[in-house]
């Protein structure tokens, strides 16, 4: 992607992002205290999801990028004038929430699922949607598996946190279909455990988000 398209895709962002404060958010809420900490500060802290592709990851210079971390240099340069005025922390889904009403970061833009639960059960605010995705599986292909009927009595691998562990009981116990989670701490630990030959276990099966354009 050349520099113009980055930054016409920054615009863009930016744009969207001011249009959603104002229709979101009194003026009250405005000045509120993270957007008076942010101020204070003169830094957004960003909390990110880990290295992921096209979403938050460093390049060969170290610098972010992706989605993610887009969506966080629109918010500095909406809330400070400078886009560049923006710090990442890369988060694991089980402690995101936790670090984000802790104070440590003033804004998550992560994988985060929407849910009832985590706004009125932990007081998490989602101020509006900005990505669609879904849920999906990945299998040896040797399998050749096409259903979700042929993951019967197989381990699924999932990461800790996430809204997945939920979403698969939930549709296992309605089709009446035995499987056996897997259950790892990070996104990156279930990566690598696919490279480090788990993947070898004809057994296991990944489960994992995927894109899908709504």
């Amino acid at each position: 992607m050349g520099k113009a398209t980055k930054q016409s895709c920054l615009a863009g962002i930016t744009a969207w992002l001011l249009i959603v404060i104002a229709l979101w958010y009194p003026p009250a809420l405005m000045a509120g205290e993270t957007l008076a900490r942010v101020r204070t500060n003169n830094t957004v802290h960003c909390g990110v999801t880990e290295q992921l592709l096209g979403f938050s990851f460093q390049d060969e210079n170290g610098r972010w990028q992706g989605f993610n971390v887009d969506f966080c240099r629109a918010v500095a340069a909406a809330a400070l004038g400078d886009a560049e005025k923006v710090r990442f922390m890369p988060l694991t889904a089980p402690n995101r929430f936790p670090i984000l009403l802790s104070g440590k970061i003033d804004l998550l833009a992560h994988t985060a699922t929407w849910t009832f639960g985590r706004e009125a059960g932990i007081g998490v605010e989602f101020p509006g949607i900005y990505f669609y995705d879904g849920q999906t599986f990945a299998v040896p292909v040797e399998k050749e598996i096409k259903r979700l009927e042929d993951l019967n009595g197989m381990a699924i691998c999932v990461e800790k946190g996430t809204t997945y562990q939920a979403n698969m009981a939930d549709t296992f116990k309605k089709r009446g279909r035995p499987y056996t989670p897997v259950v790892v701490d990070s996104q990156e630990e279930l990566v690598k455990s696919g490279r480090a030959g788990r993947w070898q276990d004809r057994k296991i099966v990944y489960s994992y988000f995927s894109l899908k354009d709504k």
